[in-house]
């Protein structure tokens, strides 16, 4: 199941948060850094999702309706 956006936003924060505080040794840091570019990329993807439904939505004219996304 996927994750939601807000889900994988506080996953986001908390990566931040351990790699602020210094308290990792080097490879976890960087493990830890790769997991939260793979969620940043998730992020932008759901958020693109969102922008291309928000456009179709503006592109009819005013009419309120979810055209299918191809």
């Amino acid at each position: 199941m996927d994750k939601t956006f807000s889900q994988l936003m506080k996953e986001l924060e908390t990566i931040v948060t351990n790699l602020e505080n210094n308290d990792l040794e080097l490879e976890a840091a960087l493990s830890e850094f790769e997991k939260g570019i793979q969620i940043f990329r998730s992020c932008q993807g759901k958020l693109k999702e969102v922008e291309n439904k928000t456009k179709q939505l503006i592109e009819e004219n005013g009419d309120f309706f979810i055209k299918e996304m191809e």
